[in-house]
């Protein structure tokens, strides 16, 4: 029987839970999402650490078309969140919790913006086909929701019902982006002032403040408390702010520059303009027959190999070196009784050579 840990709520505990039996019953699915976990161990989904397999995720605000969310993700060298499986998807909903824990006190319309997540996929109408960015098909047992009637929609992830849902690519939806490799990530990054701060009503607000608290101390503080966002530091204070509902703007300190924050959350106070929508056929070509058959002839001439350029007949050119000194005596020993031989040969030769040219020299003079 369990029971719940005095150090976490119902949901958090729920989520941790699920999450774990997810990686007893999974483990052949996402090799490289659950190595990260297990190096950590469960302490990591409750709490956050200064490296942590969540922080590979960042939640974006405000909200941006899908093919925007896909630049705004390249700009950051990460991608749209693959999400392919039940693990990545207890993962994700761990992040989105951890964000709406942050963004708790801020109005109900941002925190419902956490209900629908733009992620990486396409899904065709036409052929009801689901597929990722590189044009493979998503696992056939997720259940897509179909919310628009256009041939080609985007994907989003609904935190709320637990859901994928495909629909149109230009609405303007938060979007969640993950880094390209496995490596854990350092969950607190620094930041300059203007790209983090919120505008009115909502404003990132001192939360509390410590004197003296060594920066690292200070990161842990902020990590271990699920209501702090960023810290500012000093070597004489520890300042910890959070995201709140204002009346008037917070302010920071006077000649602050930059904050360290929970790198899982970003709100950007502009957005790139918003990218054109990328033509379908350039993310996954239609496959014709000559498509096919081109295919075909590149993959036959990068297998074809020059038999002669092979190691196998290479060595056959080649003698193999003998560092051993028996080697090399019998070698000395055969090079010496070839060179007699021939030697004797030639030698021989060479007398008769001798005798005819002192011969043809007597006659001469005779003559």
């Amino acid at each position: 029987m369990f029971h719940e840990p005095d150090c976490l709520t119902s949901q958090e505990f729920y989520h941790v839970l699920v999450s774990m039996s997810w990686f007893c019953l999974q483990m052949y699915d996402v090799v490289p999402v659950l190595l990260i976990l297990c190096t950590i161990g469960r302490k990591a989904l409750s709490n956050l650490q200064e490296s942590d397999p969540k922080c590979r995720y960042r939640v974006h605000f405000p909200k941006a078309s899908w093919h925007t969310a896909y630049d705004v993700c390249a700009g950051e060298n990460k991608t749209l969140a693959k999400i392919s499986s039940q693990i990545e998807i207890q993962l994700v909903d761990l992040v989105l919790l951890d964000v709406e824990k942050l963004i708790e006190q801020l109005e109900v319309k941002t925190k419902t913006d956490l209900q629908g997540v733009w992620i990486e996929g396409f899904r065709r109408s036409s052929n009801n086909e689901t597929m990722q960015q590189n044009c493979r098909s998503l696992d056939p047992t997720f259940n897509i929701v179909t919310a628009a009637e256009d041939d080609i929609l985007c994907l989003y992830y609904n935190y709320t019902d637990k859901k994928f849902y495909a629909d149109d690519c230009s609405t303007n939806r938060t979007f969640l982006c993950e880094s390209m490799t496995t490596d854990l990530e350092n969950c607190m990054i620094s930041n300059g002032i203007n790209s983090v701060e919120r505008k009115v009503p909502n404003g990132i607000c001192k939360l509390r403040t410590f004197s003296s608290l060594p920066l690292e101390e200070c990161k842990k503080s902020c990590l271990e408390n699920s209501g702090c966002y960023a810290i500012e530091h000093s070597p004489s204070s520890c300042v910890e702010y959070k995201y709140e509902d204002v009346k008037d703007i917070c302010y920071f300190a006077r000649g602050t520059n930059f904050i360290i924050h929970k790198g899982l959350f970003i709100y950007h106070p502009t957005l790139p303009l918003p990218a054109a929508a990328k033509p379908f056929k350039e993310w996954c070509p239609e496959i014709t027959q000559e498509i096919i058959q081109e295919k075909i002839e590149n993959i036959q001439k990068n297998l074809t190999v020059n038999k002669k350029e092979t190691n196998q007949y290479i060595r056959t050119l080649t003698s193999a070196p003998d560092e051993r000194q028996s080697a090399k005596n019998i070698g000395i020993v055969g090079v010496t009784v070839i060179s007699v031989v021939f030697g004797v040969i030639m030698l021989s030769d060479c007398i008769n050579v001798v005798k005819g040219i002192q011969n043809k020299c007597k006659r001469s003079e005779d003559s």
